[in-house]
């Protein structure tokens, strides 16, 4: 009883801090996290998810105590809410910039640029099998003599890694197969970009794009077999003097991909959006500057624009959604305010969106949860489902999952009565996976359980019914000697009687000899004694006798149970 009246205590505790998280917490959004503190400057990050494993993986270039940057990662298995230390992914002799992270099957994928070979830079390829512990030689996929830089990478199909880059003017793309141990020779996919934007794959089409000409527009080459054929595709259109700049696009999982970009040099700044028919302005005509459009979307067609812009004259990040892939957007929502650079990276995985941001040469991540964690499922050894029990102490477990990368099971609502469909309160009292309940009486009862993830959704209430029904007046599983040896003190002897009743307890050795009694009257449910003095006596093995006589029924049960001293 105490260890349950303590579990209470430290579940109310969590509830607070769960209320008070949830008073910085808006419009589904968890509060920006910072995930780099460094001394240096993060000058470049990736994302991306594991789903596979539930691993989320960051890789930042950091300066810290040098003039040359190292590649870093760190990961996290609880949808950003805590990190790992960062690991080293490439040392600074190789001044290593502009990474690309990408994983699948507890295989990591990683392309950056190096200026290891002096005054033109290279792009290289590393891969690890054990979340970033340790990582492969480098592979150099860059093999013109002019510089390469910004590489990207994208898993595709069955074990291919894709990845492209810019040498001056020119796009290149390579495919790395079986899980990047054999790469393909170059492919040379434009020849007079102004800049690469990135590469996405989309089932099993890839998408390499870029801005080009003048004014800009947004071009992308794209591949239906794995990269062996290339047909080029313009997405946005010719709007003279406007340029399309910063282009962003991700696949929609069916075989398409959606773009954005930040159309610029009108009388208003616009983020563009596109996704098979013509395009449309998400954020509408802002009479400011507009910065790092960015899109995801999740299955069922639910698509995330984000960007930054100064509208009010402090720069925020802003974010539109539609529910129907792109057709519709809703209002714009600032997500936050006050941001010093322009670099954010969403990824939408099931019903979720992860963001991370650069501000003030750090990163921050935020989660957007807004589904409700499944039913929990439970279960138990001591009351089985439609199963008369003679314990009238009841046991429960249960699993508790949360959707797909979504925020994670911050604790649960239960409630005990004899209803069938009785719904606990959205609040925490409980936050294990366990627990032993006090005594309840004979009859039928129903265990109800509700879960909450750390954005306060509440699934819908599991309902486990059980019957109890002990016609022992003393059962023998409900009485014992807590602790156990008992190591200090005397012992302490707790049992449970149907009826109120006159009992006698007696204490003799090995040998039968007695050595204490006590007798008197107790009532009904649990009771403790703890008066047997017992402080002569030498270490070694007892026994206990018990005897009840109901003073409702005249019925007298006994049992014996074992002692240990050891003080």
């Amino acid at each position: 009883m105490r260890r349950f009246q303590q579990n209470i205590k430290r579940a109310a505790f969590i509830a607070a801090l769960f209320v008070l998280y949830f008073t910085y917490a808006s419009a589904g959004w968890s509060p920006f996290k910072q995930v780099t503190n460094t001394p240096g400057v993060v000058s470049g990050h990736s994302f991306c998810i594991d789903a596979l494993i539930g691993f989320q993986y960051l890789a930042y270039a950091d300066n810290t105590g040098s003039s040359a940057s190292a590649i870093y990662l760190k990961s996290s298995v609880d949808s950003g809410f805590s990190w790992s230390a960062p690991l080293t992914a490439s040392d600074r002799a190789d001044d290593s910039l502009n990474p690309s992270v990408t994983a699948g099957a507890g295989e990591i994928h990683l392309v950056y640029d190096s200026g290891r070979e002096g005054s033109s830079r290279s792009v290289k390829y590393i891969s690890s099998s054990d979340k970033g512990v340790s990582w492969s030689l480098p592979v150099q996929l860059s093999r013109v003599s002019s510089d390469s830089r910004y590489p990207k990478a994208v898993l595709g199909q069955e074990g291919a890694v894709y990845s492209a880059w810019q040498s001056g003017s020119a796009v290149y793309f390579r495919k790395g197969q079986n899980n990047g141990r054999n790469w393909t020779d170059e492919v040379l996919l434009a020849s007079s970009i102004a800049k690469l934007g990135g590469i996405c794959s989309s089932g099993s089409n890839i998408a390499v794009y870029w801005t080009e000409g003048s004014p800009k527009i947004i071009k992308a080459a794209l591949s239906g077999d794995s990269g062996v054929t290339w047909n080029l595709l313009q997405f946005s259109s010719n709007i003279s003097p406007e340029d399309a700049l910063e282009p962003n696009i991700c696949g929609d999982g069916a075989g398409g991909f959606l773009s954005v970009w930040r159309q610029s040099g009108g009388a208003f700044e616009k983020t563009c959006f596109k996704s098979g028919g013509p395009s449309v302005s998400v954020s509408g005509g802002i009479a400011g500057q507009i910065a790092a459009p960015t899109v995801a979307v999740n299955p069922g067609g639910r698509v995330s624009v984000f960007w930054i812009d100064n509208r009010d004259g402090e720069r925020k990040l802003y974010s539109a959604e539609s529910l129907d892939g792109g057709v519709v957007f809703g209002n714009n929502k600032a997500v936050c305010a006050a941001l010093t650079t322009g670099e954010v990276t969403p990824v939408g995985i099931s019903s979720v969106i992860h963001l991370v941001r650069r501000d003030s040469a750090q990163l921050f991540n935020s989660i957007k949860d807004e589904t409700a964690p499944p039913l929990p499922v439970i279960g138990s050894l001591t009351h089985k489902a439609g199963v008369l029990s003679a314990v009238n102490r009841p046991i429960f477990s249960w699993e508790s999952l949360d959707n797909e990368a979504g925020s994670g099971i911050a604790g649960f609502s239960y409630l005990l009565d004899k209803e069938k469909s009785s719904l606990p309160p959205e609040a925490i009292n409980y936050t294990s996976q366990s627990l032993g309940l006090p005594q309840v009486e004979n009859g039928a009862w129903w265990f109800h359980l509700r879960a909450v993830d750390r954005l306060g959704n509440w699934s819908g209430a599991a309902h486990y019914g059980f019957s109890v029904y002990s016609s022992s007046l003393l059962p023998v599983s409900e009485i014992w000697c807590a602790p156990n040896p008992v190591k200090s003190g005397n012992p302490r002897l707790r049992f449970y009687i149907e009826n109120d009743s006159s009992v006698l307890i007696t204490l003799f050795n090995e040998t039968g000899a007695e050595l204490a009694k006590v007798e008197r009257k107790f009532n009904a449910g649990v009771n403790t004694v703890t008066d047997l003095d017992t402080s002569g006596w030498a270490n070694g093995f007892y026994c206990f006798r018990i005897t009840a006589k109901s003073s409702l029924t005249g019925v007298v049960e006994s049992a014996v149970k074992k002692i240990v001293l050891a003080r």
